[in-house]
């Protein structure tokens, strides 16, 4: 977990990273991570983060890396992280209109679940079990 004194630093990347993906509607983050728990990256400064839904399924509701820190294998870092922890698949929904972000997830080996609709466009279930390519 994240200390208190460091959410703005959270918000501030959730901010920034969130509307370049989606636009200037972006949700507030506090409704929007309400009841999951946040795993940050540091490298020194917050490189990225994860939220995480705990449920009958482990969820991965947000994974956001600074645009300068990108390519860095900080995301696989986390999920790698997140796998160990949990020891089980992680499930998420990624935008199709998001190809890098689905692109990242299929090569670390995420498989295609199901398809659905939601506010932001369509998107596709993925189940991550293991991370196939380590060096992304």
């Amino acid at each position: 977990m994240i200390k208190l004194t460091q959410i703005n630093e959270i918000k501030n990347l959730f901010n920034e990273v969130f509307i370049e993906a989606i636009g200037p509607n972006a949700p507030i983050i506090e409704k929007e991570i309400e009841g999951e728990k946040i795993y940050a990256y540091y490298n020194p400064n917050l490189a990225g983060f994860a939220t995480i839904w705990e449920g009958d399924e482990i969820f991965l509701h947000f994974l956001f890396i600074k645009k300068s820190e990108r390519r860095k294998r900080i995301g696989t870092a986390l999920i790698k992280a997140l796998l160990d922890y949990y020891k089980k698949p992680i499930k998420l929904k990624c935008l199709i209109k998001n190809k890098n972000a689905l692109a990242f997830y299929k090569k670390l080996g995420a498989k295609e679940c199901s398809y659905g609709e939601s506010v932001d466009g369509p998107y596709v279930l993925l189940s991550i079990e293991k991370i196939l390519d380590p060096t992304l």
